[in-house]
């Protein structure tokens, strides 16, 4: 036990400390609430019950390129590890009413990160540093803008302000993030973040270059590193990115206008747009209303619903057999063969369409999960608790479990599911290795393999898990 200014603290670990009274920390404090919903466009439907991270007003998605591709997938089964049930965490970033940190005895605040503990901002003696190597194999720590801290600002690593991060991807040393209405972009050596496209907080539906193009709630982004491809949302388009001369132009979708309707620009349209990936040829795109998974050609515009499309369901089958909850994110992990993250199911659906005798069409299939829970394991038998963002390292399916608080890796060798980072069940915000950090709901993921980091949005921090 330690004093700290009028305040008498404790710690309760290598990278926790609680203090009575007012949290404290060695970065920027704030007593506000995460984001939630800010700007938002009268929504309702899937996430009318509990409001998701949003970019000017809407939920966001991820994607990434992926290079190469897995086999054919695995079957089911297998017994279970055994592992924690149950979550009982206490909200999360996005959720009414939940302000930042976790979860602590009655009386003290948890404080994690850098927090200042004993003289000049350090710990007492014989007490570690509560902080990880970035380089330590599963240190989970605060890349680019502060958790609980959120803004409009370019900077360096935490000068930097986010609002709320949503879709995130890489390409040539840069990591690209939506947010503000904007797309900026964070060097992945220096850590210096800018603003690539659009304006900081200013909507509109403009073609341009740079600051002079304007978008309106960009959810999803994936590239393929010429390009980057953006879901517009609240224009109901996507959009091209031309990264060497930042030029944005409407690739497909028709301006203002929600819909179902596939064809080329202009005919095709959209509603509630989450994700995209790119899968080596064609961009795939999740929307949530629609419960769908739609096919963009990139050189032509042309659009193909090539799996779900029908009410809310939960049926496996053929394109328009298949049906999905409320699908947030999906994923590329080789031609033709993407995760969905089927959100309000609680588990991840695979769909393969690369045996190519469906005409284009997605196999959808159920690998993974069964009625929400928490337990690591093989195939049907793991658990999972509304998971959203997904990546691919090029062996494992990462995925956010986002109300679980924890990130998974799925082994698509054998379907085995196990938790790399962060505590089930337990809210909060913590640095550390593996499941000694903490999240507070974990949204959208990316796997960059130049840096081999894993790149976890949540909220208004964008962090960096050294992965493999």
């Amino acid at each position: 036990m330690f004093t700290l200014g009028s305040r008498t603290c404790i710690w309760l670990g290598p990278l926790l400390v609680a203090c009575s009274g007012a949290a404290f920390s060695g970065a920027e404090t704030d007593s506000s609430e995460e984001a939630t919903d800010a700007g938002a466009v009268g929504r309702s439907g899937p996430d009318a019950e509990e409001p998701e991270p949003e970019v000017g007003g809407r939920p966001t998605g991820t994607g990434g390129a992926s290079a190469g591709g897995a086999g054919a997938r695995p079957g089911d089964g297998g017994a279970p590890d055994s592992s924690p049930s149950g979550p009982g965490g206490s909200g999360g970033a996005s959720d009414p009413g939940h302000s930042e940190g976790g979860a602590g005895a009655p009386g003290t605040e948890p404080v994690g990160g850098a927090a200042g503990a004993g003289e000049g901002g350090m710990p007492p003696v014989g007490l570690p540093e509560p902080t990880c190597p970035g380089t330590a194999p599963g240190c989970v720590d605060d890349w680019v803008g502060a958790f609980g801290r959120s803004g409009a600002v370019d900077g360096v690593a935490g000068e930097a302000r986010f609002e709320v991060i949503s879709g995130v991807t890489s390409a040539g040393g840069f990591v690209y993030v939506l947010d503000n209405q904007a797309v900026r972009r964070a060097n992945i050596e220096t850590a210096e973040v800018s603003t690539f496209a659009g304006q900081l907080n200013i909507v509109g539906a403009e073609d341009g270059t740079g600051a002079s193009a304007l978008f309106h709630n960009p959810v999803g982004i994936t590239t393929d590193g010429t390009y980057l491809w953006v879901a517009d949302s609240e224009n109901f388009v996507v959009r091209r990115i031309e990264i060497a001369t930042q030029k944005v132009t409407t690739l497909t979708g028709r301006l203002g206008e929600a819909g179902a309707d596939d064809g080329g620009p202009g005919v095709a349209s959209f509603e509630e747009m989450r994700d995209l990936t790119y899968d080596g040829r064609y961009l795939y795109l999740v929307e949530s209303t629609n419960n769908a998974v739609r096919r963009i050609d990139p050189q032509t515009g042309t659009v193909f619903t090539v799996a779900g499309g029908n009410d809310k369901g939960l049926s496996d089958g053929l394109g328009p057999l298949a049906e999905f909850n409320a699908p947030r994110y999906i994923e590329a992990i080789g031609p033709r063969q993407v995760f969905v993250s089927d959100t309000d199911n609680d588990r991840p659906r695979f769909c393969d369409g690369s045996n190519n005798d469906g005409g284009g069409l997605l196999f959808v299939t159920s690998p993974l999960g069964d009625d929400p829970g928490f337990q690591d394991g093989i195939g049907r038998s793991a658990l999972f608790r509304r998971p959203r963002g997904l990546a691919f390292d090029g062996k494992n399916l990462l995925v956010a479990d986002t109300d679980n608080f924890v990130i998974r890796s799925v082994n698509l060798g054998s379907d085995t599911v196990t938790t790399i980072a962060g505590t089930a069940g337990v809210a909060g915000h913590q640095v550390g290795v593996g499941t000694n950090a903490q999240f507070d709901k974990p949204f959208d993921l990316h796997y960059d393999a130049e840096s081999r980091a894993l790149f976890i949005a949540e909220g208004s921090v964008l962090r960096r898990m050294y992965h493999r």
